[in-house]
């Protein structure tokens, strides 16, 4: 008869693998360049939140930008998934053909 795993070793088993993963995310993050730019989802805020004169002031003073606060191994897998996206639609589809 096989051993069949207990319910908390899956458990940890889960969480063992969770963290690692969370471990990857966070080296990425931290190994990546930090976007300074102008991204389109800046465009959707409300017309109350919108300023002009930012976003045309970190277009203009890139250098002088001070890089945004670190983010979550959570947001980075999110940011990974939909830059692997944006490459797969935008080179390898659109530029290839």
């Amino acid at each position: 008869m096989k051993n069949i795993p207990s319910d908390s070793h899956i458990r940890v088993q889960d969480a063992l693998i969770q963290a690692q993963f969370t471990n990857y995310f966070a080296k990425w993050g931290a190994s990546s360049s930090p976007c300074t730019k102008l991204h389109a989802s800046s465009l959707i805020v409300p017309s109350s939140e919108w300023c002009y004169r930012e976003h045309y002031l970190c277009e203009r003073n890139q250098a002088e930008v001070e890089p945004a606060e670190p983010v979550s191994p959570h947001l980075n897998a999110i940011f990974l998934n939909g830059w692997s996206l944006h490459k797969k639609w935008q080179f390898d589809l659109f530029k290839k053909h």
